[in-house]
């Protein structure tokens, strides 16, 4: 399973994406230009 390749070890809920997306269409991410955002639990920083 991909958990197990995870730092969290568990399976993200989709409120943990809207979160993301309500961040980045918000005023607090006005500076934020060109960048990825991976919402993966860590298995991309391993």
């Amino acid at each position: 399973m991909m958990t197990a390749n995870q730092s969290i070890r568990r399976v993200g809920k989709p409120i943990e994406v809207a979160y993301a997306v309500l961040f980045l269409a918000g005023d607090e991410s006005q500076w934020i230009t060109g960048v990825n955002l991976p919402l993966d639990g860590g298995y991309t920083a391993r």
